[in-house]
């Protein structure tokens, strides 16, 4: 039950790329790319079991981390038009 309450708050709620990321619609291109890119780092699959995470909290954070990636595509995509 813990898990998923824990999934369906982080990777089923948020639906707008600029929440997903954490970030502003005001931030700069800079900023936004930063804060993607601390995402990443902190949710990689590699750095998650090396510091020992659950099997079940490592899916989670693979699933958050495709729902980053393409929040940040969203949100190049936008930036570039």
């Amino acid at each position: 039950q813990g898990f998923a309450r824990i999934r369906a708050h982080h990777v089923l709620i948020q639906d707008d790329p600029y929440e997903i990321l954490g970030v502003d619609r005001g931030e700069t291109p800079a900023a936004i790319k930063k804060k993607y890119k601390t995402l990443v780092k902190n949710l990689h699959p590699d750095k998650q079991m090396a510091e020992g995470v659950p099997a079940e909290m490592v899916k989670l954070a693979n699933e958050r981390l495709a729902r980053i990636n393409a929040a940040y595509g969203e949100i190049e995509k936008e930036l570039v038009s």
